[in-house]
């Protein structure tokens, strides 16, 4: 059988967790490390997985439409009429000239820095790659890494891998490539051998993960990927990547630790990130004399409440064999054995971390589920929020070549796209169980960064001084208690609530602004700089705003 299931390449995404555990006492620590998904194929069972992981396959690749492409001059992907797309992975940067790369990791913990080590590249061999082009901003085609960072201790070591993956698509009309999406996450590991299995096409499974021409059953050509080696019932893993035989089994990150990560890009992420980071900063600048865009994201780990089981199709309620045979809550679902009949099939549902579909998934289970996660997985992750999760978003939200927003939480799921303006307030809705894995109650995190220009266009606000406040309504409809901060610095605003609980709050931030109220801006021209106050300041004509 095939390590993953074969799927349109939209979903990339394999989630694996752990059975319903026994309630534990509020003393134990909650479950992280072992923990894996009973997504077993086995016939006749629904597995349900809800735990945010890494997305993409492992090998990078170049597509043209519905082909696997070696470069932009293929001629097997030569049509004018129909845009290239690519995935890769981003390395260490070796010389001062190199740019799509990583220049450096810090971590942090217990009030010390540690500086990572690249060890090496993982997997050594991808089923597919391509020749890059730097002229139109096609980057080398990479696998994800390996570092080392000395003393700071996983279960299995020092050794961590670092995954930042970068995507980016040249529309027939365009140029060059323009930025698609950028994820980064940082895991603990240990390299193990995986037994030796047979894939669906009768050769040796040595775990790669990959996208392929396929064929629909009317004959016609689609692409479809091969995900990251899943677990079994003989061999229980939980990799964060695989290839050349073995899998970088998840180890979990120590806690309290910190990362600060920089990467050289070549052009500019813009929009929206969503991390799994607390107190998060994000900086983005030039490069001086040269073209390219430095990103640096700092943050400490969090702890974020997973959910998984497998349950016989035969106990489950008609509601949820309706719901199921009728495509689910959204288009996650999916299979281990595949069949129309579902005694038949392993029915699998590994809902993303984003959407109504996510949140209403998780909402309609958790009664069942005594209110309490599974596992809570401490994670460092942050990522672009992608197109489908930006429609709808105001377009103040949606300004390009710039950074214009984070948002991070330890909630399971969560509202896609950025906050939702209703008129009054900013609105996002989390959803987490109730109670952790060792029985203790959850306290919810969430951050939000804005860009201050951003609320200010949201708003309709001049460049005065705004005042925030942010309030956690829970699904009675009441304001939870919760610990509120607001601060604006270096033309960001800082909006955070913690200690909320769960299960499916609304988050809402309210800006207000004084009526005529005077303030100074600053205005230049060459190397003369002006103040200038009033109830709405211009600068003196010549001049431009700072």
């Amino acid at each position: 059988m095939n390590q993953g299931l074969k799927l349109p390449l939209i979903v990339l995404i394999l989630s694996f967790v752990h059975p319903i555990a026994a309630s534990a006492s509020a003393q134990d620590l909650p479950k992280d490390e072992g923990w894996v998904a009973p997504d077993w194929p086995l016939k006749g069972y629904l597995n349900v997985t809800f735990q945010d992981k890494v997305r993409g396959v492992g090998s990078p690749f170049l597509i043209q439409d519905e082909k696997v492409c070696s470069s932009l001059s293929d001629p097997r992907c030569a049509d004018t009429n129909k845009a290239f797309e690519y995935f890769t992975r981003l390395g260490p940067c070796e010389n001062l000239g190199d740019i799509d790369c990583i220049e450096e990791i810090i971590a942090e913990i217990d009030s010390k820095t540690i500086s990572g080590k690249f060890i090496e590249f993982f997997p050594s061999k991808n089923k597919t790659t391509y020749q890059e082009n730097r002229e139109l901003f096609l980057p080398k085609a990479k696998s994800g890494s390996i570092w080392e960072f000395p003393t700071l201790f996983n279960s299995a070591g020092e050794e961590y891998f670092v995954n930042v993956s970068l995507g980016g698509i040249k529309a027939n009309e365009s140029k060059e490539f323009e930025p698609k999406s950028l994820a980064i996450s940082i895991s603990g590991v240990e390299a193990i051998s995986i037994k030796n299995r047979s894939s669906s096409d009768g050769l040796a499974d040595d775990g790669s993960s990959y996208v392929l021409e396929t064929q629909r059953d009317d004959g016609s050509k689609t692409l479809g990927a091969i995900g990251i080696y899943g677990p079994y019932e003989d061999e229980p893993v939980n990799c964060v990547m695989s290839g050349d035989g073995k899998c970088l089994n998840r180890k979990a990150l120590p806690n309290g630790v910190g990362f600060q990560i920089t990467l050289r890009l070549s052009k500019s992420p813009s929009g929206w990130f969503h991390g799994r980071i607390k107190d998060p900063s994000i900086g983005l600048k030039r490069i001086p004399d040269r073209t390219g865009y430095k990103l640096i994201v700092s943050g400490k780990s969090l702890q974020v409440p997973a959910v998984g089981f497998s349950t016989p199709w035969t106990d489950l309620t008609k509601e949820f064999q309706d719901k199921y045979l009728n495509g689910g809550f959204g288009g996650w679902l999916g299979c281990r054995w595949c069949s129309t009949n579902p005694l038949e099939a392993t029915t699998t549902s590994n809902p993303p971390p984003s959407g109504n579909g996510a949140i209403d998934e998780l909402v309609a289970w958790l009664p069942k589920l005594s209110d309490k996660s599974s596992a809570d997985i401490n994670t460092w992750s942050i990522r672009t929020l992608d197109s489908n999760e930006m429609n709808g978003a105001d377009k103040c939200f949606t300004k390009k070549s710039q950074l214009n927003g984070v948002v991070t939480s330890n909630s399971t799921v969560y509202s896609a796209g950025p906050p939702k303006y209703d008129g009054s307030s900013l609105n996002y809705q989390v959803a987490a169980p109730h109670l952790m894995s060792n029985g203790a109650v959850t306290k919810g995190i969430y951050t939000l960064l804005i860009r201050s220009d951003v609320a200010r266009c949201v708003y309709g606000f001049t460049a005065a001084p705004i005042k925030a406040s942010i309030s956690v309504i829970n699904d009675g409809g009441i304001n939870s208690l919760a610990t509120t901060t607001v601060l604006e610095k270096n033309d960001w605003l800082k909006l955070s609530a913690f200690n909320f609980t769960f299960s499916a709050p609304v988050i809402k931030i309210n800006l207000s602004q004084s009526k005529n109220q005077k303030y100074t801006i600053i205005c230049t021209k060459s190397k003369l700089v002006k103040k200038v106050s009033g109830i709405k300041p211009k600068c003196p004509i010549g001049f431009k705003i700072k």
